[in-house]
Order: structure tokens, then sequence, then C-alpha cells
């Protein structure tokens, strides 16, 4: 292998090194993080999309009793705001075994040197602690804010990518459990001639080009005169002729 190829490679291998240690079938680690959290490490191996639900501003009928909600104001921002508390703080089942994944990756630097009684007594010591320091970690670890923020860049990152949100996302998402609202089409069509105007101006589409065809005809004259030897015989070909272009200057 050349040095070039090594200096390319580079990056790919410190970002390998980069990757915490994952227990295998077969290894002591791999028993003890299904005796700790009591789910196997390869529960998730076919999973391609979590299949379980969570409560949304779309479905909360579903987790909610109705006698419930009639005492609630279900338009309110507040009852929105709660709603959004309660998809951040519940788990499916896939997301709790990926959470409890990364803590366990994150102890497994520590095992390596330890004989398996010595790793049982250490992981059972980490995860036994009392409700009361699980409460005074997340209020002095900002553990909360870090995860806002882990979900907001990922997010982000997703609606940047059109192709990895499309087919990451919205290809799982079921259009029944997403209605739009009734309210909302009515404000749509009512103004949709701001709406127009506002995606013309600032976007940037073709919409310009498309009202003034002389851009085209500048375009095409600009070509004819520009053009000689072959590439004009080609153009001539196609039927691009001085008699057949309306003038229009480019520099206007």
């Amino acid at each position: 292998m050349t040095d070039r190829k090594k200096m390319l490679a580079l990056p790919f291998h410190l970002m390998k090194r980069v990757d915490l240690p994952e227990p295998k079938k077969g290894q002591f680690e791999y028993e003890l993080f299904e005796e700790v959290f009591g789910m196997s490490w390869d529960e998730d191996l076919y999973t391609e999309v979590d299949s379980e639900f969570k409560i949304t501003e779309f479905n909360y009928e579903d987790f909610i009793h109705k006698d419930v909600l009639e005492s609630i104001n279900t338009d309110s921002e507040e009852f929105k705001q709660m709603i959004k508390y309660m998809n951040i703080t519940t788990k499916t089942r896939y997301e709790e075994l990926q959470a409890n994944k990364e803590t366990f990756k994150k102890i497994m630097p520590l095992l390596s040197e330890l004989k398996p009684e010595e790793q049982r007594s250490l992981v059972h010591m980490l995860f036994s602690e009392s409700e009361e320091s699980m409460h005074l970690d997340c209020l002095t670890d900002n553990r909360t804010e870090k995860q806002f923020a882990k979900i907001s860049e990922a997010e982000n990152y997703a609606i940047k990518n059109r192709y990895r949100h499309q087919h990451k996302t919205m290809h799982y998402a079921d259009a029944k459990r997403m209605p739009i609202d009734e309210k909302k089409v009515k404000d749509l069509l009512r103004n949709q001639h701001i709406f127009r105007n506002r995606l013309n101006s600032e976007i940037g589409t073709y919409q310009a080009h498309i009202e003034n065809p002389q851009m085209e005809n500048g375009v095409l004259s600009f070509l004819n005169e520009a053009a000689w030897g072959e590439m004009k015989d080609l153009i001539n070909d196609v039927g691009i002729k001085a008699d057949k272009i309306p003038f229009y200057n480019l520099a206007v």
C-alpha cells in the first residue's frame, strides 16, 4: 500500500478507533448485559424500523382516557408542550435497548482487565444507584440538555439531507397518523397568493425565467453569434439560426 493510500485511509481508521467496544455472543459481557437489563444485545438484529408507537399530538387519544381529555383544552399551548414532554421522556423497547447499549459500551473498557465475577460486581454496583442519587445526577450532569442537543442536531441534519430524511423517516411514515388540521388547510387556501409570492421571492425559483422567455432568446442569440466551424454547422442543423431567433440583448 502506497503512502498516498495510507493517508487517504487515515480518517476512516481514526473514526473506527473512536467507536466503543461491543460485546459479542460467547463473551461473558454479552451475558452480563442480558442479566442487568433483561434484554438481549442482538434483540434488534432484524429490526429495520421501530414499530412501537409513542404519544404525539396526532394520536394522544390512544394514550389518554377520553374522560380526562374532556376536562382539558387540547388546543392550548400548555397541552401541546405536555404531549412533547411525554413523547421525549417515554421510550419504546427499541429506544430503551439503544440507550442501554450506549451506556454499557461506555463501561466496556473498564471490564477488559477484570475477571467475570469482578465484572458482575462492578456492573451491579454502577447500576444499583438509589433513586435520590439518580435525580441528583440528572440535575448536575446536564443529561437532559445533552439529550435535547443530540436530538436537535440529528433532526436538523435529517432535514438538510433530503434523501436521508425521505428514506429513514418519511418512507416509514403512516399518513393516517398525521392528519392535516382543517383550520390550517383553510388558511393555506385563503392566503395562497401570499405563500406563492414568498416562495418566488425568498427561495429563488425559476418563475422569473418562465414569465420572461426573452432570456432564452438572448442565450440562443449569444450562442448563434459566438459559434463557428463545426459548432456553427451543428446549431444550424438543429434550427438555431439568426432569422428564427427574436433578438434580445443579454447586457440589458
